[in-house]
């Protein structure tokens, strides 16, 4: 096979709404294991919210996770590789989502911190399967407790969210790493992180060349990994900024586009 590593996305590629992985891509994902295929996961999900693919898909690989900020193993539940935001960066950005219609969240290694439990809060709880815990003032709360977070996610309105970033840059930071990765998600991110930046990291750790990775995405998010990939692929639903920078755009949307773009390369047709 021309492909050693598959990387995909998960929200909007691996998985759709209903979020069920279908049959087709575990057939498709065993056959290219059994011809020596590598295959991992890259998402903006945190640890615990990517654990049960993990299960799923029998992943053994380490696991890309916030965007790109970490890299973890969870067959060792081992950090393999962390960028962090600046502490000063992290927390103006946390001053100037007050009182602005957003929710926002703040990581630290598994723990998600809120300053309350808002209806979007108990969305982003059940579609992840994961706990936030409320803590007050976001801002007050890192000032106390003083860490870096991998990255702040900002749900609601992604005006506010955008103005929230120019607002940084209008203050002097430089490098504003942002991204959206859903509909109403806007991501901070540390700076030069990327989806793409922690792909390199991992082909290197597992010896492969860049030239012999396929990456499969759908958000802007991925923009960076197809960039580098050796083959970068767009689901059928992708966003029109992937779609044009993509090597293949996959006929059908979802986890069916991943389980095609295996084949393919199975078949040899990439």
């Amino acid at each position: 096979m021309k492909f050693r590593l598959a990387v995909a996305d998960v929200d909007g590629t691996l998985i759709d709404h209903s979020g069920e992985i279908p049959s087709e891509l575990f057939t498709a994902l065993d056959a290219f294991r059994r011809e020596g295929g590598l295959f991992t996961l890259a998402t903006g999900r945190p640890i615990d919210g990517a654990r049960r693919f993990v299960k799923e898909l029998d992943l053994d690989l380490p696991f890309i996770v916030f965007n790109g900020s970490v890299i973890y193993d969870y067959s060792r539940e081992e950090v393999l590789r962390e960028v962090s935001l600046p502490f000063e960066l992290a927390l103006t950005a946390l001053r100037l989502s007050e009182h602005r219609d957003v929710d926002v969240f703040m990581y630290r290694g598994r723990d998600i911190y809120v300053s309350s439990i808002t209806e979007p809060v108990e969305g982003y709880m059940a579609k992840d399967g994961i706990k936030c815990l409320p803590v007050g003032n976001l801002a007050d709360y890192l000032q106390r407790e003083r860490f870096n977070p991998p990255k702040l996610l900002f749900i609601g309105d992604t005006k506010e969210s955008v103005r929230i970033m120019e607002e940084l840059v209008e203050l002097g930071f430089p490098d504003v790493n942002y991204v959206q990765s859903d509909a109403s998600y806007i991501e901070l991110l540390p700076p030069g992180s990327s989806k793409g930046e922690a792909l390199e990291w991992l082909a290197a750790h597992l010896e492969i060349p860049m030239n012999k990775v396929l990456c499969i995405g759908d958000n802007h998010n991925d923009l960076q990994m197809i960039r580098r990939a050796g083959c970068g692929v767009a689901v059928a639903n992708a966003q029109t900024v992937l779609r044009k920078e993509a090597d293949l755009i996959t006929s059908s949307p979802y986890g069916h586009g991943v389980a095609e773009a295996l084949q393919q390369v199975l078949q040899g047709r990439i």
